[in-house]
């Protein structure tokens, strides 16, 4: 279980549509441009208020990285569409697009990305919400 911003579809379809752009690479990679974590397990109330479980949200990202198992593009914001700005226990706060799973590439492996290319800032929009439950 873990809480996260869930992007909407048409986030989800330009984010896939971006990834491929930013990155020959990941062309026979697993895609996955769903959300952003914000914590492991139920809202962490001492990280966001839990009151805000339900919310859209605003992503605003600056970056794309990769490394030999994952892609994703860096979070510099998100915040409610009521302004309310959240926070990740991630070091680098970010959304997954795809790994290379046919060499044992997992989802969590973008935690570990260190090189990011700056891109023109882009926004994406979910709710936020708890997968797992």
């Amino acid at each position: 279980m873990y809480t996260a911003i869930l992007l909407d579809k048409e986030s989800r379809d330009e984010l896939k549509r971006l990834a491929y752009h930013w990155f020959n690479e990941i062309r026979d990679w697993q895609l996955y441009c769903h959300h952003l974590t914000l914590n492991m397990g139920p809202m962490d109330k001492g990280l966001n208020d839990s009151k805000l479980l339900g919310y859209n949200a605003v992503i605003q990202v600056d970056a794309a990285g990769m490394n030999d198992h994952a892609a994703a593009c860096r979070a510099t914001k998100f915040v409610t569409t009521c302004g309310t700005e959240l926070k990740s226990t991630n070091k680098t706060p970010h959304i997954t697009m795809a790994v290379d799973a046919s060499n044992g590439g997992k989802p969590v492996m973008s935690n570990d990305i260190n090189w990011w290319i700056p891109l023109t800032p882009k926004t994406f929009r979910g709710k936020v919400v708890e997968i797992g439950v």
